[in-house]
Protein backbone atom coordinates (compact mmCIF):
# COMPACT_ATOMS: atom_id res chain seq x y z
CA UNK A 1 0.00 0.00 0.00
CA UNK A 2 1.26 3.51 -0.80
CA UNK A 3 2.28 5.48 2.22
CA UNK A 4 -0.54 8.02 3.31
CA UNK A 5 -3.28 6.05 1.07
CA UNK A 6 -6.65 6.47 2.34
CA UNK A 7 -7.59 2.37 2.66
CA UNK A 8 -10.82 2.81 4.52
CA UNK A 9 -12.66 1.34 2.45
CA UNK A 10 -10.44 -2.14 2.56
CA UNK A 11 -10.45 -2.58 5.89
CA UNK A 12 -12.45 -5.26 6.32
CA UNK A 13 -10.21 -7.54 3.84
CA UNK A 14 -6.69 -6.22 6.42
CA UNK A 15 -5.20 -8.97 8.50
CA UNK A 16 -4.73 -8.10 11.76
CA UNK A 17 -1.92 -10.29 12.45
CA UNK A 18 -0.23 -13.23 10.51
CA UNK A 19 -1.62 -16.07 10.42
CA UNK A 20 0.43 -18.98 12.18
CA UNK A 21 1.57 -20.43 8.74
CA UNK A 22 2.83 -17.69 7.80
CA UNK A 23 5.01 -16.49 10.75
CA UNK A 24 8.59 -17.16 10.35
CA UNK A 25 8.22 -17.15 6.53
CA UNK A 26 6.45 -14.09 5.71
CA UNK A 27 9.69 -11.63 5.25
CA UNK A 28 9.56 -8.82 7.90
CA UNK A 29 8.29 -5.23 6.37
CA UNK A 30 6.44 -2.14 7.80
CA UNK A 31 3.19 -3.31 9.32
CA UNK A 32 1.51 0.09 9.44
CA UNK A 33 -1.72 -0.96 7.50
CA UNK A 34 -1.37 -4.13 9.18
CA UNK A 35 0.17 -7.97 8.61
CA UNK A 36 -1.22 -8.27 5.44
CA UNK A 37 -4.48 -8.82 2.64
CA UNK A 38 -7.31 -11.68 3.37
CA UNK A 39 -7.21 -12.48 -0.67
CA UNK A 40 -9.39 -15.23 0.22
CA UNK A 41 -11.83 -13.13 1.68
CA UNK A 42 -11.21 -10.01 -1.00
CA UNK A 43 -11.83 -12.58 -4.08
CA UNK A 44 -14.99 -13.58 -2.65
CA UNK A 45 -16.35 -10.44 -2.78
CA UNK A 46 -19.62 -10.03 -5.60
CA UNK A 47 -17.26 -9.46 -8.54
CA UNK A 48 -18.79 -8.81 -11.73
CA UNK A 49 -17.45 -10.17 -14.41
CA UNK A 50 -18.69 -10.30 -18.07
CA UNK A 51 -17.46 -11.91 -21.20
CA UNK A 52 -19.00 -9.09 -23.40
CA UNK A 53 -17.02 -6.37 -24.40
CA UNK A 54 -16.67 -3.42 -22.15
CA UNK A 55 -15.97 -0.46 -24.54
CA UNK A 56 -15.57 2.18 -21.83
CA UNK A 57 -12.94 -0.63 -19.94
CA UNK A 58 -11.15 -1.46 -23.22
CA UNK A 59 -10.95 1.95 -24.06
CA UNK A 60 -9.38 3.16 -20.95
CA UNK A 61 -6.95 0.25 -21.04
CA UNK A 62 -5.81 1.42 -24.74
CA UNK A 63 -5.66 4.99 -23.42
CA UNK A 64 -3.11 3.99 -20.57
CA UNK A 65 -1.27 1.32 -22.55
CA UNK A 66 -0.47 3.94 -25.13
CA UNK A 67 0.52 6.61 -22.39
CA UNK A 68 2.85 3.82 -20.91
CA UNK A 69 4.52 2.96 -23.88
CA UNK A 70 4.44 6.41 -25.07
CA UNK A 71 6.89 7.46 -21.91
CA UNK A 72 9.06 4.50 -21.47
CA UNK A 73 9.59 5.17 -25.31
CA UNK A 74 7.92 2.43 -26.79
CA UNK A 75 5.78 3.57 -28.77
CA UNK A 76 6.72 7.40 -31.12
CA UNK A 77 5.78 10.39 -30.54
CA UNK A 78 2.93 10.72 -33.02
CA UNK A 79 1.33 8.22 -31.32
CA UNK A 80 0.58 9.63 -27.69
CA UNK A 81 0.49 13.42 -27.57
CA UNK A 82 -2.99 13.60 -28.98
CA UNK A 83 -3.90 12.09 -25.39
CA UNK A 84 -3.51 15.47 -24.26
CA UNK A 85 -6.61 16.23 -25.43
CA UNK A 86 -8.48 13.45 -23.40
CA UNK A 87 -6.97 15.40 -20.13
CA UNK A 88 -8.04 18.69 -18.13
CA UNK A 89 -5.67 21.14 -18.74
CA UNK A 90 -3.96 22.55 -15.10
CA UNK A 91 -1.11 24.32 -14.41
CA UNK A 92 1.30 21.22 -12.92
CA UNK A 93 2.09 18.13 -15.43
CA UNK A 94 -1.59 16.11 -16.27
CA UNK A 95 0.27 12.60 -15.72
CA UNK A 96 2.43 11.54 -12.13
CA UNK A 97 3.86 8.21 -12.11
CA UNK A 98 3.87 6.31 -9.33
CA UNK A 99 5.92 3.46 -8.86
CA UNK A 100 5.00 0.84 -7.39
CA UNK A 101 8.72 -1.00 -6.00
CA UNK A 102 10.69 -0.09 -3.07
CA UNK A 103 13.68 2.44 -3.25
CA UNK A 104 12.28 4.08 -6.96
CA UNK A 105 15.38 4.44 -9.03
CA UNK A 106 15.58 8.44 -9.59
CA UNK A 107 17.18 7.46 -12.84
CA UNK A 108 14.07 6.27 -14.13
CA UNK A 109 12.01 9.44 -13.05
CA UNK A 110 14.85 11.61 -14.80
CA UNK A 111 14.18 9.85 -18.12
CA UNK A 112 10.50 10.17 -18.04
CA UNK A 113 10.95 14.08 -17.79
CA UNK A 114 11.45 14.91 -21.06
CA UNK A 115 7.96 13.33 -22.10
CA UNK A 116 5.97 14.01 -19.02
CA UNK A 117 6.75 17.78 -19.60
CA UNK A 118 4.99 17.32 -22.83
CA UNK A 119 1.95 16.65 -20.92
CA UNK A 120 1.92 21.04 -19.58
CA UNK A 121 -0.19 22.18 -22.50
CA UNK A 122 -2.86 20.49 -25.15
CA UNK A 123 -5.21 19.39 -22.10
CA UNK A 124 -8.86 20.91 -22.23
CA UNK A 125 -9.99 23.69 -20.83
CA UNK A 126 -12.51 23.33 -18.41
CA UNK A 127 -14.27 26.85 -18.97
CA UNK A 128 -16.16 27.42 -22.27
CA UNK A 129 -15.93 30.21 -24.51
CA UNK A 130 -19.81 30.29 -23.62
CA UNK A 131 -19.17 31.01 -20.23
CA UNK A 132 -20.20 34.78 -19.75
CA UNK A 133 -20.47 36.64 -16.65
CA UNK A 134 -23.60 38.93 -15.57
CA UNK A 135 -22.80 42.30 -16.04
CA UNK A 136 -22.41 43.26 -12.57
CA UNK A 137 -19.92 41.41 -12.20
CA UNK A 138 -17.66 43.03 -14.52
CA UNK A 139 -15.36 45.60 -13.04
CA UNK A 140 -14.30 48.44 -15.24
Amino acid sequence: MLPGGDYRHFQRFILAELPTYLQGIAPSVDRTYGAGINLQLMYGENFRFSSEPEPGLELVDIVTNALRRGLVGNLGEEGWPPLRGLMIHRSDVYVNPVGLFQGADRKVATALLPAMNKFREGGRIMATSSLQWPESNHKA
